[in-house]
């Protein structure tokens, strides 16, 4: 005849709790701790403006794009365009471009700036900009 003990609680069984709730916990604050915030450019220097010019040629595989001088200094978004083709004569092409603009974002993660490519996921430190939380 087989024993059934309800409410009863053992070293074994608590300590297996403990555990398990201290691992939760830990992992809950971990993750809060890795948390991206939302975040913007406190102020453009020649550097930090070069710096976002390479990252988004590096995010754009090659192309360079037109930045304005106060990218993510308002916002944390930031939506890039292909621009309209040119023929060999210089004229512009006639048509609708057909590719997505690509979408990008500034977040501070434990202190540091990087921006996301929202596509992709990539993420890409900066050093030379400093951001704060928006």
């Amino acid at each position: 005849m087989r024993k059934i003990a309800y409410g009863k609680i053992t070293c074994g069984t608590l300590n297996t709790s403990v555990l398990i709730l201290s691992i939760a916990l830990s992992g809950c604050k971990t993750m809060a701790e890795n948390q991206d915030t939302q975040a913007v450019i406190t102020a453009h220097t020649k550097a930090s403006h070069a710096e976002l010019e390479t990252v988004f040629t590096q995010a754009l595989h090659g192309v360079k794009p037109t930045l304005a001088k106060d990218a993510f200094i308002k916002e944390s978004k930031l939506i890039i365009e292909q621009g309209q083709k040119q023929t060999l004569s210089g004229n512009h092409s006639n048509g609708r471009i057909m590719e997505n603009p690509h979408h990008f974002s500034l977040v501070l993660t434990q202190g540091q700036c990087y921006v996301i490519d929202e596509k992709s996921g990539k993420r890409y430190p900066l050093s030379k900009a400093s951001c704060q939380a928006k």
